[in-house]
């Protein structure tokens, strides 16, 4: 998924995306490791921020279409089938890092071979 988002994705975008990941650990360690979520004044504000950068870089076209009807924008919404790809690879990655969290005994190389 990730050398995907590389191969159709702008490197900027493609990693302003992929840093959800750490966003999506958060919640998987509170739904499979049973941590407890930072409070609230910390995580809804993080939350909020995360997902209106990843609209805004990812550029869908009904909020461009909105914001400039004629068409007169410069910039190219990106393909969706990046996006997806490199979204893929964030809960991927958190799948992962929750999987080290849980496999404490065992060295990380075991993880990734």
């Amino acid at each position: 998924g990730f050398y995907y988002g590389v191969v159709t994705l702008p490197l900027g975008d493609l990693q302003c995306i992929f840093y959800i990941a750490p966003l999506i650990t958060v919640f998987s360690g509170s739904i499979f490791l049973k941590e407890k979520l930072p409070n609230w004044y910390i995580l809804i504000p993080s939350i909020i921020l995360t997902i209106i950068g990843v609209v805004m870089v990812s550029q869908p076209s009904f909020i461009v279409d909105m914001i400039d009807p004629k068409g007169t924008n410069e910039s190219e919404a990106l393909r969706i089938d990046g996006i997806i790809a490199v979204l893929l690879a964030a809960f991927g990655w958190a799948g992962c890092t929750i999987l080290v969290r849980i496999a404490l005994p065992a060295h990380f190389l075991q993880l990734e071979f």
